[in-house]
């Protein structure tokens, strides 16, 4: 059983993912470059080092996202001024302007997943699917702590 829930799980991530880049086409973005930039919009001028963990990504990929989104001009970094070695990143007027109608790709997406679910099964799924995660994240912290 759990064999099928988590390939069920992953092919519904993956056709997420498909979905948001056919979406994301015409603005030239990738969904990994969308999440980046709702990472940045919801703490501007959080370090690039920090998005490798909230994005559950690694240093080289996070970089040519980072490098992507700059040349596009999605966002500027701005060196720290007491660790020259840190980039604080944060949107550009052009992401700003653009970001809002992107999320409401997002919302799209998620109806075309959601919507022959009643709100309720919707929110039972939403609440199940979050059990698990916390369910995995408590055994993982604790393995780490032993």
């Amino acid at each position: 059983m759990m064999h099928e829930l988590c390939n069920s799980l992953q092919k519904i991530s993956l056709n997420h993912k498909r979905i948001m880049n056919r979406m994301l086409e015409r603005y030239d973005v990738t969904y990994a470059q969308y999440l980046a930039l709702k990472e940045i919009e919801q703490t501007p001028g959080i370090l690039a080092q920090s998005l490798i963990v909230l994005l559950d990504s690694d240093k080289a990929t996070l970089s040519g996202i980072i490098r992507r989104l700059v040349g596009a001009g999605w966002i500027q970094k701005e060196t720290d001024v007491s660790d020259r070695r840190k980039q604080h990143l944060y949107l550009t007027k052009k992401a700003s302007e653009q970001l809002s109608t992107i999320h409401g790709l997002e919302s799209h997406c998620e109806q075309i997943l959601l919507h022959s679910l009643s709100p309720r099964d919707q929110k039972n799924f939403t609440y199940i699917i979050q059990e698990l995660i916390e369910n995995q994240q408590a055994y993982l912290s604790e393995e780490s702590n032993a």
